[in-house]
């Protein structure tokens, strides 16, 4: 944390592996109350730690750790609340895409960073034609419906960036990058406008055109 300090950094981002006895469980810790009470106290010392060096502190939401089950992860966020980091590539793969639980995950989200997956399918999926995908209704405008939640209000980054690999189809990130900046422009947009309180409607892709 010193060094993104010193870099010139505003906020830190972590991971918080799941116990081994718990990977692969498919969130069987959600049950475990002296664990969720344990990950909640090194969460807090982690977040107070960010704080006194002046940096935002995001607990990012990931397969494999303390933050992968909604049910898990809202009882640690009334443990000891903090803000997200919003992967939500980890909840689009897995078909998490509506709940109570998880619409307070994204009220909690404060950055993101973001990367198309396949519902059901490929963690980092790769989009060959970013302007149809988004008039189809693919993997882009999927991630944006499910970021809207996250979205709304601002993030407290202030920063919107792209995470595309390499991973499973993904071989070209920079390429891949490069044409979804549009959609990141997007995304930023719709949250800056929620901040001021101006409600843009994106119900459907001729709502809004990232691709012209």
């Amino acid at each position: 944390m010193q060094l993104v300090r010193d870099l010139g950094g505003e906020f830190v981002g972590h991971q918080f592996n799941v116990a081994d006895q718990y990977v692969n469980t498919g969130g069987a810790y959600r049950h475990d109350e002296p664990y969720l009470q344990w990950a909640a106290d090194r969460v807090s010392e982690l977040r107070e730690l960010a704080w006194s060096l002046g940096l935002n502190f995001y607990l990012e939401i990931h397969v494999d750790r303390i933050t992968e089950d909604p049910a898990g992860c809202c009882r640690i966020l009334d443990l000891c609340a903090c803000e997200l980091n919003g992967d939500l590539s980890h909840m689009q793969a897995r078909g998490i895409t509506r709940g109570k639980q998880l619409e307070r995950m994204l009220k909690h989200m404060g950055h993101t960073h973001v990367r198309m997956a396949r519902m059901y399918g490929d963690l980092s999926a790769a989009v060959d034609d970013p302007k149809a995908d988004w008039q189809q209704k693919g993997v882009t405008w999927q991630m944006f419906q499910l970021m809207k939640g996250g979205l709304e209000g601002g993030i407290s980054s202030r920063c919107l960036a792209g995470e595309t690999g390499p991973m499973h189809l993904v071989k070209d990130t920079l390429t891949q990058d490069a044409k979804l900046v549009p959609l990141y422009r997007a995304m930023a947009r719709w949250a800056d406008a929620s901040a001021q309180g101006i409600v843009m409607k994106v119900d459907d892709p001729g709502d809004l055109k990232p691709w012209g």
